[in-house]
């Protein structure tokens, strides 16, 4: 365990360790999924604390708002994610590499999406971050990698996944994606991996909330999951690779609560009523095949697994002890984070 975690101290030789693990603030910072609710998030906190070399690996068609566009401290790299010779000018110099790309998808029909944004990209950027001995690779992975405890207590960080009935590909991806990362420690990479629960942000799991707010309407899974907001994740993430925290992993969730509870949060910030029914499984099926026809008409909708149903039905939740442990974290209470998340969503929209 390493010394900055609650519980032991922080000795000499630790300290002047740590003193030398500090990069330059001008030195080479690589973020992959920059265009992303968390790359930006990274992004912009990177700025705010000071960094001013920072190079974002975008694909082609990523749209960027002006404030990445028009700073100078922001050097932006279009093309292919799994190229590895273009990528490697990219990694050359580089102190630190975040990775902060992931398809999250309950859609069946974006299991090739999956695979090559949580299983593929890592493999690829790892290879060269040990190539290049890049100094800390910062891994954003999700809660969903790990395993669940069948007496349904809290989730810890050495919980072992195990395949079962309520997982999805999403699950199995982000999994496989991890032993690419854990794989680049073996072989002597320095690397921290994040396993956030569902982030409260702009975007994400709000703004789905958002469109069923104006529908009037929603169906929500009777489950039970962790939640986290996406400035507590950013935070941390910097503020580790900063006190040189690595060959770690911890579980970034706020709390632990019924999924309908974040409609409810959206209805009152917003002012808006809001119907909230039951998703049961004839719903479901209900849904299913709606999507199904809409496609027919061109119209596209998700059609959720079987798998990722009965993930959201279930309850799970998420031990966040270790983080708390390293001094480094204070996690912002869920409702504050919906409020906070609307309110800035708010205010760029009016400035767009």
């Amino acid at each position: 365990m390493h010394p900055h975690i609650k519980g032991n101290y922080l000795s000499i030789f630790h300290y002047v360790c740590f003193i030398n693990m500090v990069i330059n603030k001008s030195e080479k910072i690589l973020i992959a999924g920059a265009s992303g609710m968390v790359g930006g998030a990274l992004t912009k906190e990177l700025l705010n604390r000071g960094y001013t070399n920072l190079h974002l690996c975008v694909r082609k068609q990523s749209v960027l708002p002006d404030w990445v566009l028009d700073n100078d401290h922001i050097t932006i790299h279009r093309g292919n994610l799994l190229d590895y010779f273009w990528l490697e000018p990219i990694f050359d110099q580089a102190a630190w590499v975040f990775n902060a790309v992931g398809s999250r998808s309950i859609d069946r029909d974006d299991r090739d999406e999956l695979i090559e944004a949580n299983i593929a990209m890592p493999r690829t950027w790892v290879n060269l971050a040990l190539q290049f001995s890049v100094s800390g690779y910062i891994h954003i992975s999700s809660a969903a990698a790990l395993g669940r405890k069948k007496d349904g207590s809290p989730c810890k960080e050495t919980d072992n996944w195990q395949k079962n009935e309520v997982y999805s590909d999403y699950n199995k991806s982000k999994f496989l994606g991890e032993m690419e990362v854990f794989r680049g420690q073996a072989e002597g990479l320095n690397v921290l991996v994040l396993n956030p629960s569902t982030i409260i942000g702009q975007g994400g799991v709000l703004q789905y909330m958002l469109d069923q707010v104006d529908l009037g309407t929603v169906y929500i899974p009777q489950g039970k999951g962790g939640y986290v907001f996406i400035e507590n994740v950013v935070d941390f993430a910097i503020s580790a690779a900063e006190h040189g925290i690595w060959g770690e992993r911890f579980i970034l969730n706020a709390d632990n609560i019924k999924h309908e509870k974040i409609c409810h949060w959206v209805s009152e910030t917003t002012g808006q009523p809001l119907k909230i029914k039951p998703m049961t499984h004839h719903r479901w099926r209900l849904e299913a095949i709606r999507a199904l026809w809409g496609r027919i008409w061109g119209k596209k909708r998700p059609i959720i697994s079987k798998s990722s149903f009965r993930m959201l039905s279930s309850e799970f939740a998420y031990s966040n002890q270790k983080a708390l442990d390293t001094g480094l974290i204070s996690f912002l209470p869920l409702q504050e984070a919906v409020k906070k998340s609307l309110a800035s969503s708010t205010t760029e929209r009016h400035l767009q």
